[in-house]
């Protein structure tokens, strides 16, 4: 018996010494089986091609196959989905459930621009917060606080230039005292 796929394209044989046959990488969604039954030299019968998804619901299952017009042949069929596969499906559930998620939105959002609020209830109550209360009055600081935020951030700018002008004064007037003395 030769079991014939067509997406990829392969055959395999069944015999009384090889009682399984294994097909990977099988396109699920386009592929076909045909069944060809042979005696030693003859063909005895083809089958129609089946469609591979159509028995692949559940992990195994038993396929009837009819060959010609007075055989059947029961086959025990195991799918083993690949990653491609269960990546696939795993895209399609999210696809159905962001669509799903999209038209809940949208429902509500219809809700809600169909509410209707009547004026008279907000203008009746006072509101259970005043406005502004996290806001907090921002104090001036103090004249010494200013003077220290002030000399934190120009004492670091002015401090190389200080440096600098010092060391030029230092050798400027106590250059005698920077001299090495004479080698004796």
């Amino acid at each position: 018996m030769q079991l014939q796929l067509s997406s990829p394209i392969e055959e395999r044989t069944l015999s009384a010494e090889k009682e399984s046959v294994t097909f990977q990488d099988v396109e699920t969604n386009q592929a076909t089986l045909t069944v060809t039954l042979k005696d030693d030299t003859n063909t005895v019968g083809t089958s129609e091609p089946l469609e591979v998804a159509s028995f692949l619901e559940s992990k195994q299952q038993d396929v009837s196959v009819k060959i010609g017009e007075s055989t059947t042949i029961q086959l025990s069929v195991t799918f083993e989905p690949s990653k491609k596969d269960l990546r696939e499906d795993l895209y399609e559930q999210l696809h159905q459930t962001t669509q799903k998620k999209v038209q809940a939105r949208e429902e509500w959002r219809q809700l809600e621009s169909s509410k209707v609020v009547p004026a008279s209830s907000t203008t009746s109550k006072k509101p259970a917060v005043a406005s502004g209360f996290l806001q907090k009055n921002k104090q001036q600081p103090s004249k010494l606080k200013q003077y220290y935020q002030t000399a934190q951030t120009v004492v670091p700018m002015v401090k190389n230039y200080v440096l600098f002008g010092g060391f030029v004064v230092l050798c400027h007037m106590g250059g005698h005292l920077l001299v090495i003395p004479a080698p004796v």
